[in-house]
């Protein structure tokens, strides 16, 4: 089975940041996801079409797919050890 890194290169360059990226515990941070929650990458899509590819890549690795709206409000009320965690907060583009 394919691993989401070997996927990337169809994708948008630095949409996907994976552990020990550069900026991965920032990623993390953000979100409140320095404890025991690790997704496996997140995705920081810029544009719809960057979705789409995401949700893509995410079907052919197997993955689990959470998404993460901009309101940094709220918490993840899931696990998200081994997910893709789609990050929308730098989405552009939507009416």
């Amino acid at each position: 089975m394919p691993k989401l890194a070997d996927l990337t290169p169809t994708a948008s360059t630095a949409m996907f940041v994976f552990p020990g990226d550069p900026g991965w515990d920032d990623v993390r941070r953000a979100w409140g996801l320095l404890g025991g929650q690790r997704p496996a990458a997140v995705a920081r899509p810029e544009t719809v079409a960057d979705v789409v590819a995401a949700l893509d890549h995410a079907q052919v690795v197997g993955f689990d797919v959470v998404v993460r709206t901009a309101d940094h409000r709220g918490t993840l009320h899931r696990p998200l050890h081994g997910t893709l965690l789609i990050d929308l907060g730098r989405l552009s583009g939507l009416a």
